[in-house]
């Protein structure tokens, strides 16, 4: 199953209000600022702020999958230390261990479908261990090509998560300054990208640290460049096919 957000050409995390997020287990309030919602499915892609000295404990799963990239703060999920620019998924039924967190935590969620929590002592019957991804620094990641071969010169791939099974592919990705896509393009799956580093410029504008965009399948973008480098979290969800088609002329303006 494809899952698809809606068309967001970009939004920034600044302009968005918080909400109260209640989790159970959790021993104070939480707080979120949605990104983008699937119609279909309920699934949500969120920023998610836990503050200093929150407690989970553990004992539940949820039905949806969940990627988390954390952007700020460190927490500690069962044995492992989370911190900035790391990574973890937890696939639909995955018992969750407790949480921690002493200073405070700010990350990236996305749900495959809408959250729904049941508490248990033995994981749900629909977790498949091998998918999971318990934790991943990506800042001692290494680099390699990206996944698009046509992807235009000059970038390069950290990678997060390959479901080839589940037509899910997450990453980091990274642009050199004076990038530059001289293309117009649309692909036959759907993109999710926050902006991390630097800045990436669009027919849309410039997305700049906190930007976040959401292209369903078959939705035409671009051109676009990069002036000074960008570094981004990127999540596709679809079979990996992209048509390019050049658009003459273009180029990084000279400022």
């Amino acid at each position: 199953m494809t899952l698809t957000r809606p068309d967001i050409d970009f939004i920034h995390i600044k302009d968005i209000s918080w909400i109260e997020l209640p989790l159970p287990g959790g021993n104070m309030p939480t707080r979120m600022k949605p990104l983008s919602r699937d119609s279909e499915t309920g699934g949500v892609t969120a920023i998610v702020e836990y503050p200093p000295g929150f407690e989970r404990s553990g004992g539940a799963y949820n039905t949806a999958d969940e990627d988390i990239f954390y952007l700020s703060g460190e927490i500690t999920v069962g044995g492992h230390q989370f911190g900035k620019y790391s990574y973890t998924f937890h696939p639909e039924g995955e018992l969750r261990a407790p949480v921690r967190s002493e200073s405070g935590v700010t990350f990236l969620a996305s749900f495959s479908s809408k959250p729904d929590w049941h508490l248990s002592d033995t994981p749900g019957p629909q977790y498949e261990a091998a998918r999971a991804v318990h934790y991943l620094d990506s800042l001692n990641t290494k680099w390699q090509n990206t996944r698009l071969v046509e992807f235009p010169a000059g970038s390069a791939r950290k990678a997060l998560r390959d479901d080839p099974k589940a037509l899910q592919w997450v990453a980091v990705t990274g642009l050199l300054p004076q990038w530059v896509s001289p293309f117009t393009e649309w692909h036959t799956f759907s993109e999710e990208i926050f902006v991390l580093e630097g800045s990436i410029t669009t027919t849309e504008g410039t997305m700049e640290p906190g930007a976040y965009l959401s292209h369903p399948p078959e939705d035409v973008h671009g051109p676009m460049h990069s002036t000074d480098g960008c570094l981004f979290f990127v999540l596709l969800r679809g079979p990996i096919n992209n048509t390019y088609d050049p658009v003459d002329g273009y180029r990084i303006p000279i400022e």
